[in-house]
Formats: C-alpha cells, sequence, structure tokens
C-alpha cells in the first residue's frame, strides 16, 4: 500500500496540478478492502471437484 501512495501522490499532482486526498484514500484502500473480501468469502474447491476434473479429463484426453 505504500507503494500505492509513492506513486498515486506525485502522478495524481504531475497530470492534474493538486492531488485531492479522499479520491487517492479510495484508490489505494478499495483494492486491498476487495481482495480481503474476496479471500475471506470464497474456499479452494474440495476433493470432489478435483475428482470429478481428473474424470473429466481421462475421458477426453486418451
Amino acid at each position: 500500500m505504500l507503494f500505492v501512495l509513492l506513486l498515486e501522490l506525485p502522478l495524481t499532482t504531475a497530470l492534474f496540478a493538486e492531488a485531492s486526498l479522499l479520491p487517492v484514500a479510495i484508490n489505494t484502500i478499495t483494492p486491498p478492502l476487495l481482495m480481503g473480501l474476496i479471500v475471506l468469502f470464497t474456499s479452494a474447491p474440495g476433493e470432489a471437484n478435483t475428482k470429478t476434473i481428473q474424470k473429466s479429463y481421462r475421458r477426453y484426453h486418451r
């Protein structure tokens, strides 16, 4: 996140002559927050899914 701030503030200032902190904060916080929510609410497929994929692969790739 520090890397984003190091890039976002100077680039925004260079392109738009001034940097408003609210958009910079939103652009900095939103991606890691969304990634965290995705990690919290998803899980890896189970063993049954792996077996189904293996069966399908064997059927079509002999």
